[in-house]
């Protein structure tokens, strides 16, 4: 690993060739996510319909409407619907201190 005063990234915020901390790429083999995921399809032993996810979703319902927890039921509502999406209007009335590559990148959004 490089020390903190060789460059380690181009200007473009890219690992150099040969300064990458991890060459090799991410680590084979299943992610906590991925056994979570099928963990979540057992059943438990002496049950016979319900599946640990199904258990999962009848304890957020529960949460949700049981105890009234709005936190809970805007969450389950960003789920089922997505958020909704904001628009934003940006006024730009000099640019004169931005770099060439940032007029760049803004002429390429407001122009398509």
């Amino acid at each position: 690993m490089p020390n903190k005063q060789e460059k380690t990234r181009d200007s473009k915020g890219k690992w150099l060739k040969g300064s990458c901390p991890n060459p090799k790429g991410r680590p084979k083999g299943i992610s906590i996510t991925e056994m979570v995921r099928t963990k979540l399809k057992d059943k438990p032993e002496g049950m016979d319909k319900a599946t640990y996810g199904d258990m999962v979703v009848q304890s957020i319902l529960k949460k949700a409407l049981k105890d009234n927890d709005v936190k809970m039921l805007r969450t389950i509502w960003a789920y089922m619907d997505g958020m909704p999406k904001q628009h934003h209007d940006v006024v730009v009335e000099d640019i004169s201190d931005l770099s060439e590559d940032q007029k760049k990148r803004l002429s390429k959004r407001w122009n398509g």
